[in-house]
């Protein structure tokens, strides 16, 4: 990526979904070699080459070094300390596997949660504009 950045081009990722993840190393210090698989578009540019807005999905492997953090609130979290190369497996296209049913119930189901807490906050604004409003209307009366 310092590459990239340093010769003026980017990349980006989306439609990212990790497929599976496997500990290559593990050292004395509790820090780990992972290999991750992934999916995502993959997509580099630069200012003579804008992104191309014409998604193409690719299977990649990587090495990432992690490490634990084990102070603060985060205490436990993994965080990244170094990425290895990327290598691509292949292009794929359309969805690279099934989501369960499951998976698909919750998802439903946190989109009708945030459609609930969307209608709350809108009906909240109203409410609070209309109190506004009024009390502006009645300063303007002479009260």
């Amino acid at each position: 990526m310092r590459l990239l950045v340093d010769t003026g081009r980017r990349r980006i990722h989306a439609d990212f979904e990790v497929l599976d993840v496997t500990v290559e190393h593990v050292r004395d210090d509790g820090s780990l070699t992972v290999r991750v698989r992934a999916v995502s578009t993959l997509e580099e540019f630069d200012v003579a080459s804008p992104p191309t807005n014409e998604p193409r999905l690719f299977i990649w492997l990587q090495d990432v070094d992690v490490v634990q953090q084990e102070a603060g609130e985060a205490n436990g979290r993994w965080l990244f300390a170094d990425l290895g190369e990327m290598s691509i497996e292949k292009q794929v296209s359309g969805p690279v596997r099934p989501l369960a049913q499951s998976t698909l119930d919750e998802l439903d189901a946190r989109d009708a949660e945030r459609a609930a807490h969307r209608h709350e906050d809108e009906a909240w604004s109203e409410g609070h504009t209309h109190v506004a409003m009024t009390f502006l209307r009645l300063k303007g009366v002479g009260m």
